[in-house]
């Protein structure tokens, strides 16, 4: 990215100078940086629009004709179930309402009001999320058009039942790749959304962990309470307890809103897992720079993986002041 784009990227952002707002405020401690709109909008731009992300499972879409829909950053797509039986994604047809492109007044987080199908920022839609609809629904116009016109592609992996998309249409197309399996029998859908910055709730998370190697895994680890992470960023992670598991789909709503689309399997009580989550929700609320003291080896890995996406489009102060 130019230093010129950059500068127009930040620009409705910035009071004062580089430093001081967009990636310092007056303590200059990293929790400005990450919590910015500025940062953001970089996201959208070098983690959304590149990164392989998660949005969904097959099992949600078991029929031809089903549609689910999700929003990676602020770009509104969906996914298909085809007579074939494969899944093919797209963006949303219209530019606004389906949404193509999220509308800067429903990047805050809140209930919008919206006379179309609601998305990941909007909280209008009854049945709430992860839901999908058919193509024989009359609200699937909103993501498909009228025409019968394919709507823009994007790339497409199924690895195991979970759905990763990528915003470039060039990307390969692999089905069925390795990928460490769920327990058998359906999945319980339930979601929690703590009030806090998506980044810094997966170092609260991973904070829980020792860091253990495991073959398929970006990032593995165990807690002491004996639960198993499987972590695989941007925005997938799995926890393993005995008799049960949870797996979740990482969704920034806002910056400081992350919700957190969660599938339960087994039969054990899931009370645990949910609690550990709830625990991180509230720890990544008052986290700031100075937990750098505490972190361990997957918190380091995981900013080393933010870092080298995002650090290098910075100007050289701000990148050296955002990482302190």
């Amino acid at each position: 990215m130019s230093a010129h784009s950059l500068d127009a990227v930040l620009s409705s952002f910035r009071i004062g100078d580089l430093q001081t707002a967009a990636f310092g405020g007056q303590r200059g401690e990293i929790g400005d940086f990450w919590t910015s709109k500025a940062s953001m909008d970089l996201e959208d731009r070098l983690i959304w629009s590149r990164e392989w992300i998660a949005i969904g499972y097959g099992a949600q879409l078991p029929n031809a004709g089903d549609i689910l829909p999700f929003t990676v950053g602020h770009h509104g797509i969906h996914v298909e179930r085809m007579p074939g039986g494969e899944i093919v994604a797209r963006f949303n047809f219209v530019q606004h309402g389906g949404c193509r492109s999220i509308p800067l007044q429903c990047q805050t987080g809140t209930r919008t009001r919206c006379s179309y199908l609601s998305c990941g920022y909007s909280r209008d839609r009854v049945e709430g999320f992860p839901t999908s609809l058919n193509r024989a629904d009359p609200a699937a116009h909103h993501f498909l058009g009228f025409a019968e016109v394919p709507g823009l592609p994007m790339g497409l992996r199924l690895k195991g039942d979970v759905i990763f998309v990528n915003l470039d249409a060039g990307s390969a197309v692999a089905a069925g790749e390795a990928f460490t399996p769920f327990l058998d029998g359906p999945a319980e859908n339930l979601t929690l959304e703590p009030a806090c910055n998506w980044k810094l709730f997966w170092l609260a998370l991973l904070a829980e962990f020792d860091k253990v190697e495991t073959i398929g895994a970006t990032f593995s680890g165990r807690s002491e309470a004996g639960l198993r992470l499987r972590a695989h960023p941007p925005n997938f992670f799995v926890l393993d307890y005995d008799g049960g598991q949870m797996s979740a789909i990482l969704q920034p709503t806002g910056t400081m809103l992350t919700l957190l689309r969660l599938a339960r399997r087994g039969e054990a009580d899931p009370q645990p897992a949910l609690d550990l989550l709830e625990r991180c929700g509230q720890r990544a609320r008052s986290m700031t720079r100075m937990d750098e003291r505490g972190r361990n080896d997957l918190q380091r890995a995981m900013l080393d993986w933010f870092e080298a996406r995002l650090m290098p489009s910075l100007p050289t102060q701000a990148r050296e002041g955002a990482k302190g």
